[in-house]
């Protein structure tokens, strides 16, 4: 009776390696596909990853889009969203 109960602890451990694996590739995937989209005064909108997320109190967007960086003043930008390709 004890090599079976010692099988399903490894079977256990195993199946518990895999979720956490699955999980971590799963948020770094969705990770990898946000952007916010920066919705400007003038009605335009700029969609591209913020690159000074933690910047407060907040002056400035710094943007990287397809085209490359853009410095956005916090007043000329009225609304921030995130965008997921995946959604």
């Amino acid at each position: 009776m004890t090599p079976n109960i010692k099988f399903k602890r490894y079977n256990l451990k195993r199946w518990l390696i895999d979720v956490q694996l699955v999980v971590l590739l799963t948020c770094i995937c969705i990770t990898s596909t946000c952007a916010e989209v920066f919705y400007l005064k003038t009605g335009g909108s700029i969609e591209g990853k913020l690159l000074n997320p933690t910047e407060t109190p907040r002056k400035q967007f710094i943007v990287e889009t397809d085209y490359g960086q853009i410095v956005l003043r916090s007043d000329t930008v009225t609304k921030v969203s995130v965008k997921s390709d995946l959604l």
